[in-house]
């Protein structure tokens, strides 16, 4: 799984200024979050529920656009500030500071503004990357199409989605006509690899 999402990641993250690092996480929440400087956090939950290699794809891609425009960096540092701030802004991921860190981000709720900004650089990426971006819009609809009872995914909780959202991006995507590369991942062999899975894998 960590090797699925370092593939795609290195794709999406061609010519970036940070030296991106890839964790999943096993746990059964559907959640992933980008860290400022080049941490990307994707939970099992998440990859089991993407049916796909493109709709995992296109989360990755809203999280490094989180990133890469540099939203919540400023806040985060505010709002941790001290010994958690300079943590963030120095990339000591370890510690205090890493759980303090990460305890902000889980729960950091981005603008609409800033939500529609990762979209469309989340989208570009993925066209740029020649990955197929209805990936996105795909696992946007699967999550605003979440049955009456049931618990909302913890995604949602940050990253609110909609079928108007997730109509806006596959309106989007269908303005990018491919060439697409087929992304080579056996997609059922990623998801089976999560049960036996440790706490946290990690690359760079």
């Amino acid at each position: 799984a960590v090797d699925a999402i370092r593939l795609m990641g290195q794709r999406l993250t061609t010519g970036s200024a940070y030296t991106y690092r890839w964790l999943v996480v096993d746990k059964a929440e559907l959640n992933a979050f980008a860290a400022p400087g080049g941490v990307v956090v994707v939970y099992s939950g998440l990859l089991q529920a993407a049916k796909t290699p493109k709709e995992a794809a296109g989360v990755i891609a809203h999280e490094v656009a989180h990133a890469e425009l540099r939203h919540g960096l400023q806040g985060m540092v505010k709002a941790l500030g001290g010994r958690a701030g300079a943590a963030v802004l120095l990339g000591d991921w370890s510690g205090a500071a890493l759980g303090q860190t990460m305890t902000g981000l889980l729960e950091m709720k981005f603008s609409r503004e800033a939500e529609e900004a990762a979209d469309a650089e989340g989208l570009r990426r993925l066209v740029a990357a020649r990955i197929n971006p209805s990936g996105m819009a795909d696992f946007m609809a699967t999550l605003a199409k979440q049955s009456p009872g049931v618990a909302v995914p913890e995604l949602l909780s940050t990253h609110p989605a909609s079928e108007g959202r997730a109509t806006r991006l596959r309106e989007a995507a269908k303005a990018h006509t491919g060439p697409w590369d087929v992304l080579p991942l056996d997609w059922v062999a990623v998801q089976k690899s999560l049960s036996s899975a440790e706490k946290v894998g990690s690359a760079q």
